[in-house]
């Protein structure tokens, strides 16, 4: 059986320029009744057409007539109905980014204060260690406490084409999921950027008869800091280093997170 297109064919635009309905007619040669039965021919006509034209989709096929000798006429429709992408707006374009910022807090354990008094006679000094045993040399110990930590959220929802979301591209996602920012990423210096990975949602249709699917990149932001004043020196460490001191005399910054090109992820432009 061979299926051709034929030159009729009906189809309507709405004034957003997009096809909404569409009749295509389709013709067979060599569908003879004593080897294919209407289903049959039916089925092949509906493999053969595309799923969709415009934003309308592929809604049913119909015999139209059989001429004889193998030969029938198909028309195969096709309409639009109108969808909300996920809860909003049909009108979602590949690539469109949107940012939300939102702020939250989490505890963490520190070493060391802003600020220490000391009160008493002859109070040794702690600097502005937290919780110092007042030892010096080997027998310094520093138990510090558990503070509340403001950190700054950044989520973006990316929408992108369906076929886009890929092993490669997922592949990509996990190798950057919790990385810090090597260069400057959506406005953040390098060093302030955590990538907390992401979520996906359902494939949706948008009024362009794309098939889209939403991405959602979580961020979380440290600010870099500078001048820093523990046991006595001026140290400088980035968003997500580490600040510990050593005793009363020593200071270190520790890298506990991989640095990674954030912008490999194709948001934050």
């Amino acid at each position: 059986m061979e299926i051709f297109l034929s030159a009729n064919r009906i189809k309507s635009m709405n004034a957003g320029r997009n096809i909404t309905s569409a009749v295509l007619t389709y013709h067979t040669r060599g569908a003879l009744p004593e080897e294919y039965s209407d289903e049959q021919v039916l089925r092949a006509v509906l493999d053969a057409a595309p799923p969709r034209t415009g934003a309308a989709e592929l809604i049913s096929a119909s015999v139209v007539e059989y001429h004889g000798a193998g030969v029938y006429e198909i028309e195969v429709s096709y309409e639009y109905t109108p969808v909300t992408f996920r809860g909003r707006l049909a009108s979602r374009r590949p690539r469109d980014e949107n940012w939300y910022m939102a702020g939250s807090n989490t505890t963490e354990h520190t070493l060391t204060a802003l600020e220490t008094t000391a009160w008493g006679d002859n109070a040794p000094s702690a600097g502005n260690l937290v919780n110092w045993n007042g030892r010096t040399g080997p027998l310094c110990a520093v138990s510090g406490a558990d503070i509340i930590n403001s950190t700054v959220r950044e989520n973006c929802l990316l929408t992108i084409h369906a076929q886009d979301y890929t092993s490669a591209f997922r592949r990509k996602i996990a190798t950057l999921t919790g990385s810090v920012n090597d260069r400057v990423f959506h406005g953040w210096a390098a060093g302030e950027v955590l990538f907390l990975g992401c979520n996906s949602g359902l494939p949706g249709v948008n009024d362009r008869g794309e098939e889209l699917i939403d991405v959602t990149f979580k961020f979380a932001i440290r600010r870099n800091r500078d001048s820093l004043l523990i046991n006595g020196k001026r140290i400088s460490a980035a968003g997500w280093d580490v600040v510990w001191p050593l005793g009363t005399e020593f200071v270190y910054t520790s890298r506990v997170y991989p640095r990674g090109d954030l912008n490999l992820l194709g948001v934050g432009r």
